[in-house]
């Protein structure tokens, strides 16, 4: 419902102000979305955040592609097809789509599945570092996860 797919039946949701019900577009233009399941085909990853940095209207699209493969960990994969990376390198790439262009609103389901510890906890420190500045809803199993990085909790 927050990302506008499906319908509610009754009140609103507000993404900064901003109906999801009445202007799902400019709703949407303020959250970083990373799905459970992968999305990468035959771009690089490079490729892959350039393109999802126009889509959201990006200004600056290289700077903030290159802050963000370095904050994420990307460097070594950047001239390997993302649709080609490990189960745990394909997270990466779609955590760091969710934060292209700086949402407010960051929606992240299971972000860490299937990453090695060492790469768990890298992915915590970015999120850490961005989470003061922005809402993140996080959806995980791993409760050593949600000890580390949750301020408040839902079940």
């Amino acid at each position: 419902m927050i990302r506008g797919e499906l319908a509610h039946d009754s009140g609103d949701i507000f993404v900064e102000g901003i109906s999801v019900g009445h202007d799902r577009v400019a709703a949407r233009s303020k959250l970083g979305v990373c799905p459970q399941f992968d999305a990468m085909d035959g771009m690089t990853v490079p490729e892959h955040l350039r393109f999802y940095a126009r889509v959201k209207g990006v200004v600056d699209v290289d700077h903030n592609v290159q802050e963000i493969v370095r904050a994420i960990g990307l460097d070594g994969l950047t001239e390997r097809m993302a649709g080609k990376l490990s189960g745990a390198n394909k997270r990466k790439p779609s955590l760091a789509i969710a934060l292209i262009g700086n949402p407010s609103v960051l929606l992240l389901d299971e972000p860490s599945s299937g990453m090695d510890p060492a790469s768990k906890r890298t992915m915590w420190q970015t999120l850490m570092s961005v989470s003061h500045s922005r809402s993140v809803l996080l959806t995980t199993h791993s409760m050593e996860e949600a000890d580390a990085l949750a301020t408040g909790c839902g079940i």
